[in-house]
C-alpha cells in the first residue's frame, strides 16, 4: 500500500503542487478577510489640529 501511494505521488507530483498551492492561497485569503473583520471594529482615527489663534491664518506647524 505504501508503494501505491509513493508511485501516485510520484506519477502527478506537479499537480498536486498546483493544489497545494491553490489551497493555501484561499486559506491565507480568508484569513486575511477575517482579520479585516476584526481590525475594521476598532474604529477610525481623526487628526485633529488646535484651532488657530487670533493672529494664525490657521497654518500647519
Amino acid at each position: 500500500m505504501l508503494a501505491q501511494i509513493k508511485s501516485f505521488l510520484g506519477a502527478h507530483k506537479d499537480r498536486l503542487y498546483v493544489i497545494a498551492v491553490l489551497i493555501l492561497v484561499a486559506l491565507i485569503s480568508f484569513g486575511l478577510g477575517r482579520l479585516s473583520v476584526f481590525y475594521g471594529e476598532r474604529g477610525e482615527f481623526k487628526v485633529v489640529y488646535p484651532e488657530a489663534g487670533a493672529g494664525e491664518q490657521g497654518t500647519m506647524p
